[in-house]
C-alpha cells in the first residue's frame, strides 16, 4: 500500500513502508560493511597522498595507488548491496531503488526534475 504523507516519501519516490524491518538489513550493511570500507579506502587515499608527496616518481606510489584502487572497488561493492538489501527490506526490486536514488541526485533537485 502506498501512502501520500511526506514522512512516508523518500526524496520524489513513493516507496511502500517496510512492514516491521523498518530497512533493518539495509541499516545493518549500512553499518557493518559500507562504512567501514569507506573508511579503508579513505586511509588508503590518505597512504597514496602520502607516498605521492614523498616522491612523484611511479614506482615509489604504484603500490599504494593499487591498494588504494582495491580499496575503492570494495566500497563500490558494499553500496551496491545497500540497494539489494534495501530492495528486499521494500519488497520492490534494486533497479527500483537505485532508480530512484539516481532521482533524487543533487543535479536533478537544480533542474527541478525532482520535486521531493
Amino acid at each position: 500500500m502506498r501512502s501520500n504523507r511526506p514522512e512516508d516519501r523518500v526524496c520524489c519516490i513513493d516507496f511502500p513502508r517496510p512492514q516491521g524491518s523498518h530497512l533493518k538489513s539495509a541499516l545493518n550493511h549500512l553499518l557493518t560493511n559500507v562504512l567501514p570500507a569507506a573508511q579503508d579506502y579513505d586511509r588508503a587515499e590518505n597512504e597514496l597522498s602520502a607516498a605521492f608527496a614523498q616522491n612523484a616518481e611511479p614506482a615509489h606510489w604504484a603500490t599504494a595507488g593499487q591498494h588504494a584502487n582495491r580499496r575503492a572497488a570494495e566500497v563500490a561493492v558494499a553500496i551496491d548491496g545497500l540497494a539489494d538489501r534495501a530492495a528486499n527490506d521494500l519488497g520492490i526490486t534494486p533497479d527500483n531503488v537505485r532508480n530512484a536514488v539516481a532521482l533524487c541526485s543533487p543535479w536533478k533537485h537544480r533542474a527541478g526534475v525532482c520535486r521531493g
